[in-house]
């Protein structure tokens, strides 16, 4: 719990800057494409990654939540709860670090079975330091 809560405060610093320029409701909220806007800068600058769901793909910035990006990695009721949240009251700063570390979490977790299927395939130990040329093949 501690290395979660110390992740989030993490992105909480990353994201800052980004949305303390937005406009807020009358809570300090955010809506849905600014969330989502939020979201793909940070994953942008922190990792150079583009994700599916939160990139305007060469269009305008939609209305459509950021939560979509969970795709179907996560359940209907976790969706549900996001949506719901984001809907009507809006993300927080907070709130949205959270949405962007549950992404992180998905992506590290999916890279890393997708690596160790790799290895397995190779009949490489994952424990173990790799020449030049068995790294080569893992990739």
């Amino acid at each position: 719990r501690q290395a979660t809560e110390a992740r989030v405060a993490s992105i909480v610093g990353h994201l800052r800057t980004t949305f303390a320029s937005l406009p807020k409701s009358d809570r300090g909220a955010i809506g849905a494409p600014a969330a989502r806007y939020t979201i793909h800068r940070y994953f942008i600058q922190r990792h150079g990654w583009q994700i599916k769901g939160l990139a305007p793909a060469g269009q305008a910035w939609s209305s459509s939540s950021p939560v979509a990006a969970l795709g179907d990695r996560m359940s209907e009721d976790v969706h549900n709860i996001f949506e719901e949240h984001l809907g009507t009251h809006g993300f927080d700063l907070h709130e949205v670090a959270v949405l962007a570390a549950t992404l992180e979490n998905l992506i590290h977790a999916e890279a890393s079975g997708r690596l160790r299927s790799t290895y397995t395939q190779l009949a490489q130990d994952t424990e173990s330091t790799l020449t030049a040329e068995d790294a080569m093949d893992v990739v």
